[in-house]
Protein backbone atom coordinates (compact mmCIF):
# COMPACT_ATOMS: atom_id res chain seq x y z
CA UNK A 1 0.00 0.00 0.00
CA UNK A 2 1.22 3.70 -0.97
CA UNK A 3 1.72 6.27 1.67
CA UNK A 4 -1.10 7.82 -0.64
CA UNK A 5 -3.61 5.44 -0.22
CA UNK A 6 -2.73 4.96 3.25
CA UNK A 7 -3.38 8.78 4.03
CA UNK A 8 -6.50 8.42 1.62
CA UNK A 9 -7.45 5.45 4.15
CA UNK A 10 -6.80 7.00 7.39
CA UNK A 11 -7.73 10.22 7.11
CA UNK A 12 -11.74 9.58 6.51
CA UNK A 13 -11.60 7.27 9.22
CA UNK A 14 -10.19 9.82 11.36
CA UNK A 15 -12.47 12.16 10.86
CA UNK A 16 -15.33 10.36 10.77
CA UNK A 17 -14.52 9.41 14.23
CA UNK A 18 -13.93 12.81 15.33
CA UNK A 19 -17.41 13.93 13.98
CA UNK A 20 -19.24 11.38 15.41
CA UNK A 21 -17.49 11.62 19.10
CA UNK A 22 -18.86 15.06 19.29
CA UNK A 23 -22.18 14.05 17.97
CA UNK A 24 -22.23 11.98 21.03
CA UNK A 25 -21.58 14.87 23.19
CA UNK A 26 -23.61 16.87 21.96
CA UNK A 27 -26.67 14.41 22.41
CA UNK A 28 -26.16 14.77 26.30
CA UNK A 29 -29.57 16.25 27.39
CA UNK A 30 -27.43 18.45 29.70
CA UNK A 31 -25.76 19.75 27.00
CA UNK A 32 -28.92 19.97 24.51
CA UNK A 33 -31.11 21.67 27.62
CA UNK A 34 -27.84 24.27 27.94
CA UNK A 35 -28.51 24.90 24.20
CA UNK A 36 -32.17 25.23 24.17
CA UNK A 37 -32.01 27.87 27.25
CA UNK A 38 -29.06 29.63 25.80
CA UNK A 39 -31.45 29.88 22.04
CA UNK A 40 -34.31 31.21 23.95
CA UNK A 41 -32.86 34.13 25.62
CA UNK A 42 -32.85 36.46 22.17
CA UNK A 43 -36.87 36.01 22.93
CA UNK A 44 -36.09 38.50 25.78
CA UNK A 45 -35.40 41.11 23.10
CA UNK A 46 -37.28 40.05 20.19
CA UNK A 47 -40.71 40.00 22.49
CA UNK A 48 -40.39 41.84 25.59
CA UNK A 49 -43.30 40.96 28.16
CA UNK A 50 -43.41 37.19 26.47
CA UNK A 51 -44.55 35.17 29.17
CA UNK A 52 -41.19 32.93 29.81
CA UNK A 53 -39.44 35.99 30.75
CA UNK A 54 -42.03 38.08 32.94
CA UNK A 55 -41.26 38.46 36.16
CA UNK A 56 -43.54 36.94 39.24
CA UNK A 57 -42.82 36.86 42.96
CA UNK A 58 -39.73 39.44 42.49
CA UNK A 59 -37.03 38.06 40.81
CA UNK A 60 -38.85 35.01 39.67
CA UNK A 61 -39.92 33.99 36.11
CA UNK A 62 -41.05 30.65 34.10
CA UNK A 63 -37.72 30.57 32.51
CA UNK A 64 -35.50 31.16 35.12
CA UNK A 65 -37.65 28.86 37.41
CA UNK A 66 -37.15 25.80 34.65
CA UNK A 67 -33.12 26.51 33.93
CA UNK A 68 -32.88 26.61 38.50
CA UNK A 69 -34.79 23.45 38.63
CA UNK A 70 -33.26 21.56 35.96
CA UNK A 71 -29.63 22.49 37.45
CA UNK A 72 -30.71 21.71 40.50
CA UNK A 73 -31.97 17.75 39.75
CA UNK A 74 -29.20 17.92 37.78
CA UNK A 75 -26.62 18.27 40.34
CA UNK A 76 -28.88 16.07 42.88
CA UNK A 77 -28.12 13.43 40.29
CA UNK A 78 -24.75 14.19 39.82
CA UNK A 79 -24.14 13.69 43.45
CA UNK A 80 -26.09 10.15 43.55
CA UNK A 81 -28.64 11.29 45.86
CA UNK A 82 -31.61 9.90 43.75
CA UNK A 83 -29.26 6.43 43.74
CA UNK A 84 -29.49 6.84 47.65
CA UNK A 85 -32.22 8.16 48.58
CA UNK A 86 -34.65 6.65 46.33
CA UNK A 87 -33.58 3.80 44.58
CA UNK A 88 -31.41 2.63 47.37
CA UNK A 89 -28.68 2.03 44.76
CA UNK A 90 -25.84 3.05 47.16
CA UNK A 91 -25.01 3.57 50.87
CA UNK A 92 -25.69 6.60 53.10
CA UNK A 93 -22.11 6.62 53.76
CA UNK A 94 -20.94 6.41 49.48
CA UNK A 95 -23.09 8.86 49.08
CA UNK A 96 -21.83 11.31 51.51
CA UNK A 97 -18.45 10.15 50.33
CA UNK A 98 -19.31 11.34 46.67
CA UNK A 99 -20.58 14.61 47.87
CA UNK A 100 -17.72 15.35 49.57
CA UNK A 101 -15.25 14.72 46.85
CA UNK A 102 -17.64 16.22 44.73
CA UNK A 103 -17.63 19.72 46.71
CA UNK A 104 -14.00 19.78 47.17
CA UNK A 105 -13.28 19.00 43.04
CA UNK A 106 -15.85 21.73 42.66
CA UNK A 107 -13.43 24.50 44.84
CA UNK A 108 -14.67 24.48 47.88
CA UNK A 109 -11.60 25.03 49.87
CA UNK A 110 -10.38 26.17 53.43
CA UNK A 111 -8.39 29.51 51.94
CA UNK A 112 -8.26 32.52 53.87
CA UNK A 113 -6.43 33.91 51.17
CA UNK A 114 -9.05 33.36 48.82
CA UNK A 115 -11.94 34.87 51.35
CA UNK A 116 -9.68 37.79 51.77
CA UNK A 117 -9.46 38.10 48.15
CA UNK A 118 -13.51 37.49 47.95
CA UNK A 119 -13.97 40.08 50.29
CA UNK A 120 -11.88 43.16 48.70
CA UNK A 121 -13.20 42.10 44.95
CA UNK A 122 -16.91 41.62 46.31
CA UNK A 123 -16.56 44.83 48.06
CA UNK A 124 -15.18 46.83 44.83
CA UNK A 125 -18.19 45.09 42.75
CA UNK A 126 -20.95 45.70 45.16
CA UNK A 127 -19.78 49.53 44.84
CA UNK A 128 -19.47 49.92 41.22
CA UNK A 129 -23.03 48.03 41.05
CA UNK A 130 -24.65 50.37 43.43
CA UNK A 131 -23.25 53.49 41.47
CA UNK A 132 -23.27 52.58 37.65
CA UNK A 133 -26.31 50.35 37.75
CA UNK A 134 -28.23 52.21 41.15
CA UNK A 135 -29.36 48.56 41.94
CA UNK A 136 -30.78 47.84 44.88
CA UNK A 137 -33.90 45.75 46.81
CA UNK A 138 -36.81 46.81 46.76
CA UNK A 139 -38.27 48.47 50.15
CA UNK A 140 -41.78 47.73 49.44
CA UNK A 141 -42.20 46.76 53.49
CA UNK A 142 -39.58 48.99 55.31
CA UNK A 143 -39.33 46.95 57.70
CA UNK A 144 -36.95 45.24 60.27
CA UNK A 145 -37.82 41.85 59.60
CA UNK A 146 -38.13 42.69 55.74
CA UNK A 147 -34.59 43.88 56.17
CA UNK A 148 -33.51 40.54 57.84
CA UNK A 149 -35.16 38.58 55.12
CA UNK A 150 -34.10 40.29 52.34
CA UNK A 151 -30.27 40.43 53.65
CA UNK A 152 -30.24 36.46 54.61
CA UNK A 153 -31.33 35.65 50.93
CA UNK A 154 -29.24 37.99 49.21
CA UNK A 155 -26.21 37.36 51.30
CA UNK A 156 -26.51 34.00 52.35
CA UNK A 157 -28.36 31.45 50.49
CA UNK A 158 -27.85 33.06 47.06
CA UNK A 159 -24.38 33.00 47.13
CA UNK A 160 -24.06 29.75 48.04
CA UNK A 161 -27.11 28.11 45.56
CA UNK A 162 -26.16 29.71 42.79
CA UNK A 163 -22.44 29.50 42.73
CA UNK A 164 -22.57 26.11 43.40
CA UNK A 165 -24.69 26.30 40.62
CA UNK A 166 -24.05 27.99 37.73
CA UNK A 167 -20.38 27.84 38.56
CA UNK A 168 -19.46 24.92 40.03
CA UNK A 169 -21.59 22.59 38.58
CA UNK A 170 -22.80 24.04 35.27
CA UNK A 171 -18.99 24.75 33.88
CA UNK A 172 -17.88 21.53 35.01
CA UNK A 173 -20.60 19.29 33.88
CA UNK A 174 -20.14 21.02 30.29
CA UNK A 175 -16.50 20.31 30.35
CA UNK A 176 -16.96 17.00 31.11
CA UNK A 177 -19.36 16.58 28.36
CA UNK A 178 -17.09 17.58 26.01
CA UNK A 179 -14.40 16.24 27.41
CA UNK A 180 -12.24 19.46 28.11
CA UNK A 181 -12.84 20.49 24.21
CA UNK A 182 -12.43 23.97 23.33
CA UNK A 183 -16.34 24.23 22.27
CA UNK A 184 -17.44 22.74 25.36
CA UNK A 185 -15.10 25.59 27.47
CA UNK A 186 -16.54 28.31 25.24
CA UNK A 187 -20.62 26.78 26.18
CA UNK A 188 -19.58 26.26 29.66
CA UNK A 189 -18.35 29.76 29.85
CA UNK A 190 -21.21 31.42 28.18
CA UNK A 191 -24.07 29.38 29.74
CA UNK A 192 -22.18 29.96 33.51
CA UNK A 193 -22.72 33.91 32.90
CA UNK A 194 -26.11 34.07 30.61
CA UNK A 195 -28.08 31.54 32.20
CA UNK A 196 -27.19 33.27 35.70
CA UNK A 197 -28.27 36.45 34.13
CA UNK A 198 -31.63 35.77 32.86
CA UNK A 199 -32.31 33.25 35.78
CA UNK A 200 -33.08 36.85 37.27
CA UNK A 201 -36.58 38.82 35.88
CA UNK A 202 -35.13 42.09 36.91
CA UNK A 203 -32.13 43.76 35.05
CA UNK A 204 -30.40 40.55 33.72
CA UNK A 205 -28.16 43.29 32.19
CA UNK A 206 -26.54 44.07 35.38
CA UNK A 207 -26.44 40.34 36.40
CA UNK A 208 -24.28 39.96 32.89
CA UNK A 209 -21.49 41.78 34.48
CA UNK A 210 -21.58 40.43 37.82
CA UNK A 211 -22.05 36.93 36.54
CA UNK A 212 -18.95 37.51 34.10
CA UNK A 213 -16.45 38.56 37.46
CA UNK A 214 -18.12 35.69 39.69
CA UNK A 215 -17.03 33.37 36.14
CA UNK A 216 -13.47 34.83 35.69
CA UNK A 217 -12.41 34.47 39.60
CA UNK A 218 -13.53 30.88 39.50
CA UNK A 219 -11.75 29.78 36.90
CA UNK A 220 -8.56 32.75 37.01
CA UNK A 221 -5.17 30.91 37.95
CA UNK A 222 -5.52 26.95 38.61
CA UNK A 223 -9.40 27.66 38.69
CA UNK A 224 -12.55 26.14 40.92
CA UNK A 225 -11.93 28.90 43.19
CA UNK A 226 -15.36 28.34 44.34
CA UNK A 227 -14.71 30.04 48.05
CA UNK A 228 -13.10 33.18 46.87
CA UNK A 229 -16.40 33.06 44.29
CA UNK A 230 -19.36 32.27 47.40
CA UNK A 231 -17.43 35.52 49.09
CA UNK A 232 -17.08 37.80 45.92
CA UNK A 233 -20.83 37.15 45.75
CA UNK A 234 -21.69 37.51 49.33
CA UNK A 235 -19.88 40.52 49.46
CA UNK A 236 -21.14 42.26 46.49
CA UNK A 237 -24.54 41.85 47.41
CA UNK A 238 -23.89 42.58 51.45
CA UNK A 239 -22.56 46.18 50.12
CA UNK A 240 -25.85 46.19 48.01
CA UNK A 241 -27.77 46.15 51.35
CA UNK A 242 -26.17 48.07 53.31
CA UNK A 243 -25.78 50.85 51.09
CA UNK A 244 -29.94 50.67 50.48
CA UNK A 245 -30.28 50.12 53.75
CA UNK A 246 -28.01 52.39 55.84
CA UNK A 247 -29.96 55.35 55.13
CA UNK A 248 -33.73 53.92 55.96
CA UNK A 249 -32.93 54.55 59.67
CA UNK A 250 -31.04 53.16 63.10
CA UNK A 251 -33.02 50.17 63.31
CA UNK A 252 -32.33 49.12 59.61
CA UNK A 253 -29.24 49.59 59.22
CA UNK A 254 -28.63 47.95 62.88
CA UNK A 255 -30.59 44.77 61.05
CA UNK A 256 -28.70 44.98 57.77
CA UNK A 257 -25.11 45.11 59.53
CA UNK A 258 -25.84 42.56 61.91
CA UNK A 259 -27.27 40.20 58.99
CA UNK A 260 -24.20 40.77 56.94
CA UNK A 261 -21.63 40.16 59.51
CA UNK A 262 -23.57 36.50 61.03
CA UNK A 263 -24.54 35.48 56.82
CA UNK A 264 -20.76 36.00 56.00
CA UNK A 265 -19.80 34.32 59.31
CA UNK A 266 -22.11 31.43 58.70
CA UNK A 267 -20.74 31.23 54.79
CA UNK A 268 -17.29 30.69 56.05
CA UNK A 269 -18.32 28.13 58.67
CA UNK A 270 -20.32 26.18 56.00
CA UNK A 271 -17.41 26.12 53.41
CA UNK A 272 -14.66 25.14 55.91
CA UNK A 273 -17.31 22.13 57.14
CA UNK A 274 -17.76 20.83 53.86
CA UNK A 275 -14.06 21.46 52.58
CA UNK A 276 -11.08 18.86 52.57
CA UNK A 277 -8.16 20.65 54.43
CA UNK A 278 -5.48 21.79 52.07
CA UNK A 279 -3.31 19.46 51.17
CA UNK A 280 -5.99 16.81 50.26
CA UNK A 281 -5.39 13.79 47.89
CA UNK A 282 -8.37 15.49 45.88
CA UNK A 283 -6.84 18.84 45.98
CA UNK A 284 -3.69 18.19 44.58
CA UNK A 285 -5.41 17.33 40.89
CA UNK A 286 -6.84 21.13 41.28
CA UNK A 287 -3.62 22.57 38.84
CA UNK A 288 -4.48 19.74 36.53
CA UNK A 289 -8.00 20.12 35.78
CA UNK A 290 -7.65 21.92 32.08
CA UNK A 291 -5.62 18.81 30.82
CA UNK A 292 -7.86 15.34 31.83
CA UNK A 293 -11.04 13.80 30.96
CA UNK A 294 -13.60 13.89 33.32
CA UNK A 295 -16.38 12.07 34.13
CA UNK A 296 -19.24 11.59 36.38
CA UNK A 297 -18.08 10.79 40.00
CA UNK A 298 -21.10 8.87 40.92
CA UNK A 299 -19.58 6.04 38.44
CA UNK A 300 -16.19 6.06 40.54
CA UNK A 301 -14.55 8.69 38.42
CA UNK A 302 -13.30 12.02 39.61
CA UNK A 303 -15.97 14.37 40.02
CA UNK A 304 -16.09 17.42 36.62
CA UNK A 305 -13.59 19.72 35.90
CA UNK A 306 -10.97 16.77 37.81
CA UNK A 307 -8.73 14.83 35.67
Amino acid sequence: MTILTKIVTVVPKFRVGKIMRAKRASHDPFIVFVSIALLLIPLYFLAPGTFLFRPFAGEFSIYGTAVSLFLVLGFLGWIGFFRWWIKGEISKERFLENLGNTLAALGFRRSWAQVVIGLVVGAGLGVFTWHVFGASPSNSLGLAGWVLSTGIIMVFFAPLIEETLFRGYLINRCISSGRGRAWAWTLAVAASVLLFSYLHARNPEQKMVVGAVFTLVYLWGRGNNMTATIMVHATGNATILLSAFLPLGSVEAAVALLTVVISISLLVLIVWKVSQPLPSPISATFARRQRGIVTNPTCGARPAGMP
